[in-house]
């Protein structure tokens, strides 16, 4: 049975990092990109390139911060025509989101789920919170 792994409401994140070979190994650990809403889950966000973690109230918000924090941006200029009358028809067009902060590329391979105990032994990861002062 996966725990899903919850922070105190009173608490905020202040680093994520991750061990890049294993535990034995302290000298090598890396940061991790994390983006705390302030209360509600951890969800890790998952791309071909790697994953974040963010703490958000809901799964639809926890999307929405992460496209718009971890993606990356989108020149309009560099889209081909097909791709910019796609995207301002509203069709949409697979492979971009227009979120808070503009144009942005989302990766196909994108997952988000809620970040169980489980996971945070698996990806090796070192959460560190401190109380709201």
């Amino acid at each position: 049975m996966n725990t899903i792994y919850k922070i105190q409401d009173d608490h905020e994140i202040v680093s994520v990092k991750r061990y890049t070979i294993a535990k034995e190994y302290p000298e090598h650990i890396a940061d991790v990109r994390f983006y705390d809403d302030g209360f509600g889950s951890l969800y890790v966000y998952r791309t071909t390139y790697g994953f974040d973690i963010v703490r958000a109230m809901s799964w639809e918000t926890a999307l929405d911060i992460c496209r718009d924090e971890f993606c990356t941006g989108v020149n309009w200029d560099d889209l081909d025509a097909e791709d910019r009358a796609a995207i301002e028809s509203n069709e949409g067009c697979e492979g971009y989101y227009y979120g808070n902060n503009g144009l942005v590329y989302v990766d196909d391979n994108e997952m988000l789920d809620k970040l169980t105990t489980e996971e945070i032994e698996r990806l090796g990861l070192i959460i560190e919170t401190k109380e709201i002062e």
